[in-house]
């Protein structure tokens, strides 16, 4: 599948259908229904359908088919987008815990695991989240300076990226920090 001629998208939608929207998975036939008062985020269109994501926990992604013109009658665009001068949703903070969360512990799991191969204990690499002036910063606390953990730096960075996208917060990296900016 080549979507070279695709349309950025990259906004975020409200179902104000009653009837909700259909989310189809891509390949697999399956289709997730999108209730009244549910976000899509839209990463592109083509073909006459677009691609997106729900906005809720599970982050279903897929194909959303809408008669021409029926995009207004069906969903309607989000005007409550974070703003440099407004506070950063907990939605917002709670997808960035969860996503640092979620490597600490494959972190742990992987030196867990190292450690019981070699017999050699060391202290895995944790990741910290702080709110600064409505920006956040993840900082890495490991035994040895960031400039090695560049990789995974870049990778932490990849996957916040990806639970944000929609919202209009961007995320700049460095070895040992992200910060995420409004």
């Amino acid at each position: 599948l080549s979507v070279r001629t695709a349309e950025i998208l990259d906004d975020t939608l409200e179902v104000i259908a009653s009837r909700g929207v259909a989310l189809s998975a891509p390949g697999k036939g399956l289709s997730t229904q999108l209730k009244t008062g549910d976000r899509l985020i839209r990463l592109f269109r083509w073909n006459g359908r677009t691609y997106g994501r729900a906005d809720r926990n599970d982050g279903t992604f897929g194909w959303i088919s809408l008669p021409e013109g029926a995009t207004r009658a069906a969903t309607s665009p989000r005007r409550d987008r974070p703003g440099p001068d407004r506070a950063p949703h907990a939605d917002i903070e709670s997808r960035i815990r969860s996503t640092v969360n979620e490597t600490n512990s494959t972190l742990r799991r992987l030196y867990e695991f190292l450690d019981s191969e070699s017999g050699i204990h060391r202290e895995p690499p944790q990741w910290s989240v702080e709110r600064v002036d409505g920006t956040f910063a993840c900082l890495l606390r490991a035994a040895y300076p960031p400039a090695p953990h560049a990789e995974s730096t870049a990778h932490l960075a990849k996957r916040i990226e990806g639970r944000l996208l929609g919202t209009g917060y961007y995320v700049q990296q460095q070895p040992g920090r992200i910060e995420i900016h409004p």
